[in-house]
């Protein structure tokens, strides 16, 4: 089909779709034509692909995943975190002085199943503080060395994933939120360090930009065992205190109180350092042409999609004139590798045009269903169903004349974690913090590249189906 005869079909639908919509009740008369109704369900097309590397992720992210595991069909994962961290911009100062603190630590919390391995696991956290303020450009392949200073530690711990670290008082609470901590205690000088500050001058606090010249942030590192990484959703610097209060009669009195001082937050720079020494036998199927998605920092996997002949298939329509497209949509099986841990396909996969894949994670793009989409691992079926691609084909007929550019048929899948927003409503705390949405979650506001717990799986590209849904008129003569 030539240029001009696709312009054609393109403006004699857009045409008679005009009519269809102009008639109402008011003008209908002595009908002179009969039109035949045809629902078209078209599922002949076919999609190619390729694995490739997808090594280097961008920063930005509050999770931070900490810690290594060795599993076959996938590899050796070691992680490690370089973080800033939001101050509170109130610290009690009330009848508190800096001789009134007691002790201090660093909290980090863990969602329900946020970790991959050996739950019991003996695994021992470093945290050292930075010397100066991390680049502002930052990825997955960052290297902390020269920002820290190994005899510079402000705390150390052995932890495993159970939520019995917790101490009693606290186990029932965190059984009904589903989620568990450990904790890093640091040393008192640190938060009198803050406070004498806060008192001297509060504008520090005031914003990231001011409170990193003052206090760079932190190098978290897994310093001894494996078997294990961990999804930290929040982490929180806590100092616990005791405040002088003046009753009315004029005695006094001693209460004990705690607050956070900083944590984790979007606004802040967090890069996950990620290294991942792929199975051998991982690039061994991809050698042999298998399409293999991994995370973090592993593979993706471009395609062709036949977006074209899709475009082709509804415009030739013969004496059909009269066509609107129903449905379009992209049936992806896809299937788990057999590993030690249970690592499974990536919960989330991102459509996107390979052409705006770095932008759309560069400016924290949502899906728009024209040129980004993402699907939802159905473990029963086994397959991702990219759907709501209508839009797709239709800005391309009427925007482009239904004439397909490169970048309307080269995507990429990759695996990403989606994020909705949430704030602690605890008076301790000020932070706003991110968490990895479930479909029924409260609205995504972001899609990040997958990091919140290693994935991988082999997508089926020979059986993968697209499923055109149109509808045509014939009009006859009576």
């Amino acid at each position: 089909m030539n240029r001009m005869k696709r312009y054609f079909h393109v403006l004699l639908a857009t045409v008679m779709l005009s009519a269809a919509i102009s008639c109402n009740d008011n003008n209908i008369g002595q009908s002179i034509t009969d039109t035949v109704t045809e629902v078209v369900t078209d599922s002949s097309f076919t999609v190619t692909g390729v694995t490739v590397k997808n090594t280097v992720l961008p920063a930005r992210t509050i999770t931070k995943l900490l810690g290594i595991i060795s599993a076959k069909n996938y590899g050796v994962l070691t992680t490690d975190v370089v973080t800033q961290f939001m101050p509170t911009a109130y610290i009690d100062t009330v009848g508190v002085s800096v001789d009134d603190i007691d002790s201090c630590k660093f909290v980090f919390d863990i969602p329900a199943g946020g970790f991959t391995g050996d739950s019991v696991a003996p695994m021992r956290t470093t945290i050292y503080k930075l010397n100066k303020a991390l680049p502002s450009k930052l990825a997955s392949n960052f290297d902390p060395s020269g920002y820290y200073n190994e005899t510079d530690i402000l705390g150390t711990t052995s932890y495993t994933a159970s939520a019995i670290m917790a101490p009693d008082s606290l186990k029932s609470e965190y059984k009904a939120n589903s989620l568990f901590e450990f904790t890093v205690d640091a040393p008192v000088s640190l938060a009198k360090e803050i406070f004498t500050k806060f008192k001297s001058d509060k504008s520090v606090f005031m914003t990231p930009k001011d409170f990193v010249k003052f206090f760079p942030g932190v190098y978290i590192k897994n310093s001894f065992g494996s078997g294990r990484v961990m999804n930290i959703y929040n982490s929180q610097f806590i100092v616990f205190y005791h405040r002088h209060i003046t009753k009315d009669d004029g005695t006094d009195s001693i209460a004990k109180a705690s607050m956070g001082y900083m944590g984790g937050s979007a606004e802040v720079l967090s890069n996950n350092n990620i290294r991942l020494e792929v199975d051998q036998a991982v690039n061994d199927m991809i050698a042999d042409g298998e399409m293999i998605v991994q995370s973090p920092s592993g593979f993706e996997v471009q395609i062709r999609f036949p977006i074209q002949d899709i475009i082709d298939k509804f415009l030739s329509g013969g004496d059909k004139n009269l066509a609107v497209i129903n449905d379009l949509s992209f049936e992806l099986p896809a299937y788990s590798l057999t590993n030690d841990y249970g690592i499974k396909p990536p919960t989330y996969l991102l459509m996107v045009k390979t052409s705006e894949k770095d932008e759309f994670f560069a400016t924290n793009h949502n899906v728009d269903n024209k040129s980004s989409f993402y699907a939802i691992y159905d473990s029963s079926k086994r397959v991702y169903k990219f759907t709501g691609m209508r839009n797709f084909v239709l800005d391309i007929i009427k925007n482009k004349n239904g004439v397909a550019e490169e970048s309307d048929i080269n995507f990429t899948l990759t695996p990403v974690d989606l994020i909705a927003e949430s704030t602690s409503t605890s008076s301790s705390s000020y932070y706003y913090y991110y968490y990895y949405s479930t479909a029924s979650s409260t609205e995504v506001i972001g899609i990040r590249p997958a990091i919140n717990k290693p994935t991988i799986a082999k997508l089926d590209i020979k059986n993968a189906k697209i499923k055109l849904i149109y509808s045509t008129q014939s009009i006859r003569n009576m």
